[in-house]
């Protein structure tokens, strides 16, 4: 149990730590300038940063209004702004970079270096896939017939690779 020197001293630094949190919110921000006030509250602050945010966004849309882009305003007195038409760019597949960067091997035992995008691969005669890759990769072997290989995706695409003249 505390005792009573204990609970009035208690009670002291409580009302004290109260007055002083009162007054610092009640207090006028302090001045550092002609016309130029420090924010007490971080509510203040946030509320400041949000007016100018909201400022620079009225004066960009206005402006991006006037040279045609971003939507028109509205023959109506609100000022309301209506969204421009948007096209939806058409879907289109990404082209990919396949080049076979050797062939190596004796008699029928063969393997083929590809890179595919940048990253390398290799296929051995026989195998759909390359070493080390799952199920799920996209490129399969069909052939190895020097100087060329013969790739299918998994549409069933066939892809035709050869070796460059610099390659030979």
């Amino acid at each position: 149990m505390l005792s009573k020197n204990q609970i009035a001293m208690l009670i002291i630094v409580g009302s004290s730590l109260t007055s002083a949190c009162v007054f610092a919110e009640t207090d006028s921000p302090t001045s550092i300038g002609p016309g130029y006030a420090v924010p007490r509250t971080v509510d203040q602050m946030l509320s400041i940063d949000a007016q100018r945010a909201l400022m620079n966004e009225q004066r960009l849309l206005l402006e991006e209004q006037r040279k045609g882009g971003f939507g028109r305003l509205s023959s109506t007195t609100e000022n309301r702004i209506e969204p421009a038409e948007v096209k939806a760019p058409k879907p289109s597949e990404i082209p990919v970079q396949i080049d076979l960067l050797g062939i190596f091997g004796i008699g029928s035992v063969l393997q083929a270096d590809v890179e595919i995008n940048g990253s390398r691969y290799r296929y051995k005669r026989g195998y759909e896939l390359p070493v080390g890759v799952g199920n799920d990769f996209r490129y399969r072997l069909v052939s190895i017939n020097t100087p060329c290989i013969s790739l299918s995706d998994t549409n069933g695409t066939p892809r035709k690779v050869c070796l460059s003249r610099t390659s030979l």
